[in-house]
């Protein structure tokens, strides 16, 4: 948990702060004439052109904010002319695209949608600033340590389809319902999307989160006063609570379609095929909702005995996946184990390298004693399944029928043997899916090459995300009861995604526990992560839309949110509470949270 809240200290008067410029002295002699004040930054200019009333007097301004800062000028016959040079900066090639990209739309309506690159740019004034307006979103303010929440609703807001399903939901208008909502009064829905359009709003002025906040502190009592808190924590109540709110305004709309009668207690007995009926449309119906459309990922804990070689599926639902960060000193324990395995015939008495383990590991309990177990640890390491190879090659047995089926662990394992109960089958059926699914997670789809490229060079978000379906082991005191062996066994546990939401929303581990002699202690963890654009997971395509960053210590800090532009990829916004910038970079962004949108299989995008 990172709390976040407090400010860095601001510059001077002349100084530009972090996204900001300086003007040139021709740039102020202009402004200067028209306001009759004299500024220094392009922040100061940004300010004045936000509060001017006078709409003529704004383009003015606008024109030479945009000409000092992108090198985009408008010529006397209303064409917007690229001024570009061998000094041209990526910012300037940046709204150069942006201009095309608003052109190729046609907002004269007589165009078919479709881009014309080899024709000159040709828009209004007017027209051209409200455009750039509308991609740049307004701020947020801080209501006193709410950075926290400031940051993560920008990421929020950027997801025009969310924005929109969450209207037509308060409206009783959800999309392909089964049957008529009955109105309720969503606590979170409405002050959320009060937010939302004052920040997508074309009328420029720092958006107020006080009915959001309030909503929150009502229903979660640790965002109470304005003490610093979690992004990730606020975010995954937030989303809770519109899930709860959804869930419940479906239960009672279904019950009145179903005409059961809404009441605490259910006098009259329900039959059990309205209870069936009621089941199905609710599980149909429920992904129809914005939060539960949006948010809802599943992901599996797979668990394989080292002694019988079952597995053990548990299911979770998730609205954010939480990533640990590899630590550096781990890198090359595969590499070093599976040599090691691999010369162990000729080398029995030589040291072996240790193995990765689960984090509160401890050897009070004593471990199964075996001569292959080395073997079956370094294969479950290496991405491989032992148990699916023959029993002459690896030395473990195959898993064990439960005994309440009467089928022995020597019998076939098919599930077509007309011999076999439907328990049995099932089971079989359910552990080859399970072993399926082992085989095909982001960590054994890659090589040990790949691994060891993703894990130690430039580690990225990809690398993340890979590690974490990586298999750990379970022994000390962390070793399982297993059902089927009667006794404590080695296991290997291994987290891999089920189903991918919409946006999928990752949380990186930026803490880890330091221990020192007795004593434990958490520190914040600031190691470099890269920023992937495009992500692709189990064949499905993602797109980044927006990141939240954490700055300062573990206990202490401020949240920034980072944005992506509509209308255009490789535009960038840098939001600071109400201080909304252009960024230039965003390879200098350290993400915490990462806002990914599912890419449909009809939409081009450009990355």
């Amino acid at each position: 948990m990172l709390l976040g809240g407090k400010k860095g200290k601001k510059g001077g008067p002349g100084q530009p702060k972090a996204g900001e410029t300086s003007l040139s002295k021709a740039c102020r002699e202009k402004v200067k004439a028209l306001v009759g004040k004299t500024i220094y930054t392009s922040g100061q200019l940004e300010k004045i052109i936000d509060k001017q009333d006078k709409e003529m007097m704004k383009d003015e301004l606008f024109a030479i904010w945009n000409e000092e800062v992108n090198g985009v000028k408008y010529a006397k016959n209303s064409k917007i002319c690229d001024v570009e040079d061998e000094k041209t900066t990526e910012a300037t090639k940046t709204e150069t695209k942006l201009i095309e990209t608003l052109n190729s739309l046609k907002i004269d309506g007589k165009g078919d949608g479709n881009p014309e690159p080899k024709t000159t740019p040709t828009i209004s004034r007017n027209e051209f600033t409200r455009q750039v307006a509308q991609t740049k979103p307004n701020g947020i303010v801080n209501l006193g340590n709410t950075c926290f929440l400031n940051s993560v609703t920008q990421c929020i807001a950027n997801i025009p389809e969310l924005q929109t399903e969450i209207a037509c939901f308060l409206d009783d208008k959800v999309e392909n319902l089964d049957f008529p909502i009955t109105k309720r009064h969503p606590k979170f829905h409405r002050p959320l999307l009060n937010v939302i359009n004052n920040i997508k709003s074309p009328r420029k002025g720092s958006a107020t989160p006080k009915d959001l906040l309030s909503a929150v502190q009502s229903e979660h009592k640790q965002f109470a006063g304005r003490r610093q808190q979690d992004s990730h924590e606020l975010f995954s109540c937030l989303i809770h609570s519109m899930k709860a709110n959804e869930e419940g305004t479906l239960r009672v709309s279904l019950m009145e379609h179903l005409g059961i009668k809404v009441e605490k207690v259910q006098k009259k007995p329900i039959s059990a095929e309205v209870k069936r009926k009621s089941k199905e449309m609710y599980l149909s119906n429920r992904v129809k909702f914005p939060a539960c459309k949006y948010f809802s990922g599943k992901v599996c804990y797979l668990t394989t005995c080292f002694g019988c070689g079952r597995i053990n599926n548990f299911e979770d639902n998730f609205s954010a996946l939480s990533l640990s960060i590899p630590v550096k000193g781990q890198l090359g324990i595969l590499s070093q184990k599976t040599k090691a395995v691999a010369t162990s015939d000729d080398n029995s008495d030589d040291e072996k390298p240790e193995l990765p383990e689960s984090r509160n590991n401890s050897k009070d309990e004593k471990e199964p004693k075996g001569a292959d177990m080395d073997d079956l640890e370094a294969a479950f390491l290496n991405g491989e399944n032992p148990f699916k190879k023959a029993e002459n090659e690896v030395s473990a047995k195959k898993f064990t029928i439960p005994e309440s089926s009467g089928l022995s662990s020597d019998d076939s394992e098919t599930d077509t043997d007309d011999s076999l109960t439907d328990s049995v089958k099932d089971f079989i059926k359910n552990q080859k899916i399970n072993r399926n699914m082992m085989e095909n997670c982001l960590w054994n789809l890659h090589s040990e090459e790949e691994r060891l490229s993703l894990l130690a060079k430039n580690l990225s978000v990809y690398g993340c995300l890979v590690n974490n379906s990586r298999s750990e082991i379970m022994k000390g005191n962390n070793m399982i009861d297993c059902e089927n062996c009667k006794s404590k066994q080695l296991a290997s546990r291994q987290c891999v995604v089920k189903e991918l939401p919409e946006v999928l929303v990752l949380h990186l581990k930026r803490y880890r526990q330091v221990v020192s002699g007795k004593s434990a202690r958490l520190v914040k963890d600031s190691s470099k992560i890269n920023i992937d654009k495009e992500l692709e997971i189990n064949g499905e395509k993602f797109i980044l839309t927006g990141v939240v960053e954490h700055s300062g210590a573990l206990n202490s800090g401020h949240y920034i949110a980072v944005t992506r532009s509509i209308l255009n990829p490789d535009v960038w916004y840098y939001c600071s509470d109400s201080n909304v910038k252009l960024l230039s970079k965003l390879s200098t962004v350290n993400p915490y949270m990462l806002f990914y949108r599912k890419v449909k299989s009809d939409e081009k995008v450009e990355i």
